[in-house]
Order: structure tokens, then sequence, then C-alpha cells
């Protein structure tokens, strides 16, 4: 998977780009308003104890330590904010 930067105005966006479809974006605009209380979106990532450290190193907080599901064969997940205060999620099995 890629991510595809394109800029329109005062709008930013980083499409996520698979097999040459773009199966999603993230959207960025002066008037947004960053918000740990907003919509809570999680990435898969194949280590997440090594994207926790990068996390960490980027200036990210992680406000969920990794944490196993407890429903059988379903991995585990973290939260953090960014250095702008949103809430992320990561998934890994």
């Amino acid at each position: 998977m890629e991510l595809a930067v394109s800029e329109c105005e005062n709008e930013k966006m980083a499409c996520f780009v698979e097999d040459g479809k773009t199966i999603g974006a993230l959207s960025y605009a002066p008037d947004f308003k960053p918000s740990n209380q907003g919509v809570l979106i999680h990435f898969n990532c194949k280590d997440i104890d090594k994207s926790i450290m990068q996390v960490e190193k980027q200036g990210g907080k992680i406000v969920i330590p990794k944490t196993k599901i407890q429903a059988e064969g379903k991995g585990y997940f973290a939260v953090f904010t960014d250095p702008a205060g949103n809430r992320v999620g990561l998934y890994a099995e």
C-alpha cells in the first residue's frame, strides 16, 4: 500500500492506494480541529512493538499500551495520540 499526497487550495489529503485504487484517505485543513474525543481509526501493522517505538520516536504518546484482545486469535491493539492530539489505534495479529 502507498500514500498518494495531494493538495487542493487549503486542504491536504493523503490517499491510501492499493492495487491502483484509492481505498481511504486522511485529510487536513487549517480549520480542522484535532481532538482526542473524535473518531478512532485503527491501522493494521506487522509488528506492533516496532510501531509503538516509532510512534514515541515521532512525538506520539501511548494512551492504551499493547493489549491482548480477549477473543481467541484476534491479536493485539494499542492506542496513541499524535503530536496534534488525535487518537489513533494500532492492530496486529
